[in-house]
């Protein structure tokens, strides 16, 4: 074989050598330029992840001024005419997310039905109660934008009664000594039972149960910070 021909040979094997060597180094510069990725972990099953985001999420420091309107007065229970309902305000601070310390005020007026002190002789008294409570509350808020709760109130409540009659003065005393009928100073203890939809990020609206001023009462809470 003539030393031309193999010096073309060899050419031509170098030349192939070089692009297959050249072909299979793009390869894996290509390979190695793509971007990795990691297969996604599972997503964690929670209360907070839905395709829409709740209007407002229940947690630690914030703070409430709650307003209430009792319905059910526990006065209705001695046949008294309700003058005004109970009306009740007062402020909210939740340490967590389920559990909470609230201080509320509540005013009403009532008044008794008549009763014959003697002939033609009738009398009324009019109750004007207050009454000031803590509620330390527990929260159940695994539904999102609403809010289960339960608890207890304790505080002080004063009954102010006030008594008028058609007839003399001293007959509606002596009737008052004889029954012990007086304005008082009691303590109060009631269970507490309730729920609140979120109605904004800063109101929610609710219902409660208990035995204070009111059997059923209805009201508002507005988010202060």
């Amino acid at each position: 074989m003539k030393t031309k021909e193999i010096s073309r040979m060899t050419a031509l094997a170098i030349i192939v050598l070089l692009s297959t060597v050249g072909m299979y180094a793009s390869t894996q510069l290509s390979e190695n330029d793509s971007p990795q990725f990691e297969p996604t972990p599972p997503k964690k099953k929670c209360r907070k992840c839905s395709k829409f985001r709740p209007v407002r999420l229940f947690k630690k420091g914030q703070l409430e001024a709650t307003f209430g309107l009792g319905l059910l007065p526990t006065f209705l229970a001695d046949k008294a005419k309700v003058k005004l309902l109970p009306l009740a305000v007062g402020i909210e601070y939740r340490f967590s997310e389920t559990f909470s310390l609230g201080a509320t005020a509540t005013h009403s007026i009532s008044e008794s039905k008549p009763v014959v002190l003697g002939d033609g002789v009738e009398a009324t008294w009019t109750n004007r109660y207050s009454q000031f409570v803590l509620r330390p509350l527990v929260h159940i808020t695994r539904i999102e934008d609403w809010d289960f709760y339960g608890g207890f109130s304790i505080g002080v409540a004063r009954s102010g009664i006030v008594g008028q009659s058609n007839g003399k003065e001293e007959y509606l005393r002596e009737y008052e000594r004889h029954m012990g009928i007086e304005s008082q100073t009691n303590g109060v203890f009631s269970g507490i039972a309730g729920l609140r939809y979120v109605l904004s990020p800063k109101w929610t609206v609710g219902a409660e149960l208990g035995f204070g001023a009111s059997i059923f009462t209805v009201g508002a809470n507005y988010y202060l910070n």
